[in-house]
């Protein structure tokens, strides 16, 4: 079971960075992180249990490319959480 929060950050220039923190990250968090890069062609930098993009994305866009990368992958349920 894979469980994910989408948080938004700015910086003092005021750019935006989405943060997904995992509880229970997937095994190919990097390859992941590759997918969200090349579908945004944004930065990307995955680091433990988080990606963060430097961009502002929209958090459904996000679940679709998650839930689409896991349930690829493996058969495990997928639960979105809204913050």
């Amino acid at each position: 079971m894979t469980k994910y929060y989408c948080l938004y950050r700015v910086s003092d220039n005021g750019k935006w960075k989405t943060i997904i923190a995992f509880d229970n990250p997937p095994q190919n968090l990097k390859e992941l992180g590759s997918r969200i890069k090349s579908t945004f062609r944004c930065s990307v930098t995955v680091r433990r249990r988080h990606i963060i993009v430097d961009k502002y994305i929209l958090e459904y866009r996000i679940s679709r490319i998650i839930e689409e990368h896991i349930t690829s992958k493996s058969k495990t349920k997928v639960y979105r959480f809204l913050t």
